[in-house]
């Protein structure tokens, strides 16, 4: 614009001060605990606390969303809103999102089993949330909505401890990359 004459040269470096990099969210998935339990708070009331059934975390988990963090929001307006108050459920998300890829993987033709993708991605929310809290039990406790006494026994199921956690966060990091790579 500058260029065209249409936006004054010496305006833009007034506003361009900083520039910030924020990836796409489908480039930052350890998002989407956090960003669901605001959004969820934000419309359905802020003592109110996130009850999604595991299907509903698959889908939103391995939905792309072209539509950034917008569309996350919108997806979770939406079920709150045909949840009225209850659990959300994989129906109560938008048909794009519900409607993907729930575990499948289209190369192989092979589901994995629900308790397995239950157990893993449990171990995923549980290391994103400690290592979003650097660490520190009972904020993660908080931040998972959960107690602290739950927290530590399913730590001890996942086996996760202090000195696995970042090597933990680095394979899965690599084994997302190398997904990503695939598709």
């Amino acid at each position: 614009m500058i260029a065209a004459g249409t936006f004054r040269e010496d305006l833009y470096y007034r506003l361009n001060v900083l520039d910030i990099h924020v990836p796409p969210l489908r480039n930052r998935r350890s998002d989407l605990p956090l960003l669901v339990t605001h959004f969820y708070r934000k419309f359905a009331g802020e003592r109110a606390e996130l009850r999604m059934q595991p299907r509903a975390w698959v889908a939103l988990m391995q939905h792309s969303f072209p539509g950034n963090v917008r569309e996350l929001e919108h997806a979770i307006h939406h079920a709150v809103v045909l949840a009225q108050g209850s659990e959300i459920d994989l129906m109560h998300l938008p048909a794009d999102i519900r409607g993907g890829d729930l575990g499948t993987s289209e190369e192989s033709g092979k589901v994995r089993p629900l308790s397995e993708s239950i157990r893993d991605f449990e171990r995923q929310c549980l290391i994103q949330a400690l290592n979003a809290t650097n660490g520190v039990k009972f904020k993660a406790a908080r931040l998972l909505g959960i107690s602290r006494k739950t927290l530590w026994e399913k730590l001890k199921v996942h086996q996760i401890t202090d000195s696995n956690l970042e090597e933990d966060e680095e394979a899965a990091a690599s084994h997302r990359n190398g997904e990503a790579a695939l598709s």
